[in-house]
């Protein structure tokens, strides 16, 4: 079966959308014998028209990877993806076309399928149905994209549902979470000279304004009149987010230590994550991420608002789940922690064994193969 995945983000640009799309096609084609291609939607050109570079195709065990790199428009995005994925087609005759999102290159994959005879599946990872989709100049191609795709798969059961209450499609959704595989992960140590000694307590992601940084600094500094602790931001900032993390900073670190790791490679997370004590993850919308499973298999104490962690965590048992959008809850949760250790290890026992056992990348893997080939049956029995 060859399969086309499109997608904006892939390695190495930083978020996770990138990262989950690399895994997925990685495992589809390692596990599975699928030949898979990965169309990358690069929207960082600064060129008018945009450029395409075919991948050269190695062997069925790994993704062969194409990339088109456009200016940042809605609309020229959304053209040069379908120009780009009818040329693929033309050359490569996909048997089924998956896209990442369902703003931007969701609509022109949904048309071009459906023009051409191709199957798609729509994956909804989060954005577009949390806040794009209010957005009146977009719910039109959000919209038909949903109920013209031949299935949707939902990375959380919240947009799973909210899609449902839209669309009506009941047996043509389906939520799979996100999976994580432990290999692509190193063992080993890194130093951060800068980090005081004492409680850290860190977070982890790409930051912008949806993260929630902006609650955990304020949580932070009414926690500083009662004990200290250093604030470890691990990662980058956006184009957005940087004068968001500026501002933020300038506010509030005068308050209590503050150290910005900057970009980090992937394959060294964990090690960054095992230099703290606690993880929080403020996030005020977001779908199922990434950064959650990582700081699981850190073995590190998680809390997460209901935003980032409803589907994986169960609160007091392998993290503590919080109301999105509260600094007073925020405020609680770290205190909580703070002071009682033996819960702090408790919890991330359980959350490190959860991970293990039920969000394995395999098992992320299989159930996406499922979904594969009941639409190709569907398909061929039309």
């Amino acid at each position: 079966m060859k399969i086309c995945l499109v997608t904006r983000q892939f390695p190495p640009h930083i978020g996770g959308l990138g990262h989950s799309a690399e895994r997925i096609a990685r495992q589809l084609s390692r596990h599975f014998g699928y030949d898979v291609h990965v169309l990358v939607v690069d929207e960082t050109s600064d060129k008018y028209f945009p450029s395409f570079e075919l991948g050269n195709p190695v062997n069925l065990s790994m993704p062969t990877i194409h990339w088109l790199r456009t200016m940042r428009d809605w609309q020229r995005s959304e053209m040069a993806s379908y120009e780009s994925l009818h040329h693929l087609n033309s050359v490569f005759s996909f048997d089924i076309v998956v896209t990442f999102g369902v703003s931007i290159v969701g609509f022109a994959t949904t048309l071009w399928g459906k023009e051409n005879g191709v199957p798609v599946i729509v994956s909804a990872r989060g954005k577009d149905i949390h806040s794009d989709i209010f957005d009146p100049d977009r719910f039109g191609q959000i919209y038909w994209c949903l109920k013209h795709a031949s299935y949707i798969i939902a990375v959380t059961n919240t947009l799973l549902r909210r899609i449902r209450a839209i669309t009506g499609r009941i047996d043509e959704s389906i939520f799979i979470p996100n999976g994580i595989d432990p290999t692509v992960f190193s063992e080993g140590v890194v130093n951060i000279s800068n980090l005081p000694r004492g409680l850290v307590i860190g977070t982890i992601g790409v930051v912008r304004p949806s993260k929630g940084l902006h609650l955990l600094f304020q949580a932070c500094a009414n926690l500083s009149k009662k004990f200290s602790f250093t604030l470890l931001i691990i990662g980058d900032a956006s184009e957005i987010g940087r004068e968001y993390l500026d501002a933020e900073m300038s506010q509030w670190m005068q308050h209590f230590p503050v150290v910005v790791t900057g970009f980090v490679q992937h394959s060294e997370v964990l090690s960054y994550l095992r230099l703290t004590d606690i993880v929080v993850l403020p996030s005020l919308y977001d779908g199922f991420p990434n950064a959650l499973l990582e700081s699981m298999l850190a073995e590190r104490p998680v809390i997460a608002t209901n935003s980032a962690g409803e589907d994986a965590l169960e609160d007091g048992e392998d993290g503590l789940l919080i109301q999105r959008d509260s600094v007073e809850a925020l405020s609680t949760a770290i205190e909580q922690l703070a002071i009682n250790p033996t819960l702090r290890t408790k919890l991330a026992v359980s959350a490190r064994n959860k991970v293990l056992h039920q969000y394995t990348s395999h098992q992320e893997a299989m159930a996406w193969h499922n979904v594969l080939e009941m639409v190709i049956g569907n398909y061929l029995q039309r």
